[in-house]
């Protein structure tokens, strides 16, 4: 339960608590921290109670190929010296989406007509290439992974995909006063942000 981790996080690292090592993001390799013995597996095969391979636990992945620890959480870093277990403890509550928010989305990549889009929510966001004020065929916007832009969501159906769109809803009355402009004119509500930073 959320309770019982906050007190393991909140308890001094000992023989049964969790020791927090670092701050880890995913594809980090860690298999200096979790594997850094180079004889490693000798040891594993020596079959010694000792020198038994430590455990993996969420959010970390071990490649058999490259003899590799790599996380796929970002989180932090704990360890279990009693039983052995390294595991990534993150924030895994998540953005849901709902018709009408308005969201940052990041480009992930380009599938046939629509934009594949990170919102931070459970599945990837669909953005078509023609929902862009004054788009068409010819003329359109060119995004790239890693783009980032602001938008609107226009559906959100549970398990499915949900769509974005930046297009000013109705009138724009209803839309909070969104204001209407051609994407070329950077003068939009919604489109792709340039030239700041976000945080």
């Amino acid at each position: 339960t959320m309770a019982a981790t906050a007190t393991a996080l909140a308890a001094p690292p000992s023989s049964g608590a969790l020791a927090p090592l670092t701050v880890v993001l995913p594809g980090d390799d860690l298999t200096h921290i979790i594997l850094p013995s180079d004889d490693a597996e000798a040891k594993t095969k020596s079959g010694s109670k000792g020198s038994r391979p430590p455990k993996l636990g969420p959010g970390l992945q071990y490649s058999a190929q490259s003899k590799s620890v790599r996380a796929t959480l970002a989180g932090r870093l704990y360890h279990r010296p009693s039983t052995r277990t390294y595991a990534v403890l993150a924030n895994t509550r998540r953005y849901v989406p709902r018709v009408g928010d308005r969201v940052l989305g990041i480009v992930e990549e380009s599938a046939g007509e629509y934009y594949r889009l990170n919102t931070f929510g459970p599945h990837p966001a669909l953005l078509h290439n023609l929902s862009f004020e004054g788009a068409t065929k010819r003329n359109r916007p060119i995004l790239h992974p890693g783009s980032l832009l602001y938008c609107r969501v226009i559906t959100a159906n549970g398990d499915m995909d949900p769509e974005v769109s930046c297009k000013v809803g109705g009138d724009g009355a209803a839309d909070g006063g969104a204001k209407r402009r051609d994407w070329m004119t950077d003068e939009g509500t919604y489109g792709e942000l340039k030239g700041g930073t976000a945080a």
